[in-house]
């Protein structure tokens, strides 16, 4: 709504921050790439297309961060960075070092994992889900958000659901619904220790927050 209503639309809104003679380093496919391309080679930018063969995007240290789908990430900031002239140990280093709060971010309480990852969208919903055989889904998302799409990934793999508010202007989702985060929490706790199964709270960076700051309170 604010990019554009097409996925041409929003690459070419994104792509708005290519300029003259600097690299580019992407890992965009389909028509973001066709996009991509034109605009690279009107402002003679040097294109690298993500290619886990190319010496350019190795990784000399496996990411701290968790998730399958960090690695294309990860193997993008290596490239840029080595285009930048950063050394090797630098780039290692980092890999190794990086933290990112609300993104796959797991918390122990009682004996139970606690994942917060703020997943708002169907493609990075079905990135979340492959991570996981099984777990109770905690979600709340905002109306303008494709809820039906990011719960079409999610809901498959949840033994058990809970909704809850996920900020001012969010409505409810679905049933059980909690007009607290907190309550929603300790519900799924509960759940949670009798099977063992991890919770994953998810659908908005909202919720993640506001249940970041009572699992670090907590802890």
């Amino acid at each position: 709504e604010a990019l554009g209503g097409s996925l041409e639309a929003v690459a070419r809104d994104k792509a708005g921050a290519i300029r003259k003679g600097v690299p580019v380093v992407t890992g965009v496919r389909g028509v973001g790439l066709g996009v991509v391309r034109e605009v690279a080679a009107l402002r003679q930018a040097p294109l690298y297309l993500l290619d886990p063969e190319d010496p350019l995007f190795a990784l000399p240290a496996p990411p701290a961060l968790r998730g399958a789908f960090q690695e294309e990430n990860a193997r993008l900031a290596a490239a840029a960075l080595r285009l930048l002239g950063f050394a090797e140990e630098a780039i290692a280093r980092g890999l190794r070092e990086a933290r990112n709060p609300g993104r796959l971010e797991r918390f122990l309480v009682g004996g139970v994992e606690v994942y917060l990852d703020g997943a708002h969208n169907p493609p990075a919903a079905e990135a979340l889900a492959r991570e996981f055989s099984a777990y109770h889904l905690l979600f709340g998302a905002f109306p303008r958000k494709d809820i039906g799409g990011v719960l079409a990934h999610l809901l498959p793999k949840a033994k058990t659901v809970r909704y809850a508010r996920a900020g001012e202007g969010a409505s409810r989702v679905g049933e059980p619904f909690f007009e607290d985060p907190k309550e929603a929490l300790e519900d799924a706790l509960k759940a949670a220790q009798r099977d063992g199964l991890p919770i994953l709270a998810t659908g908005s960076l909202y919720l993640v927050g506001t249940l970041r700051g009572l699992l670090t309170t907590r802890l």
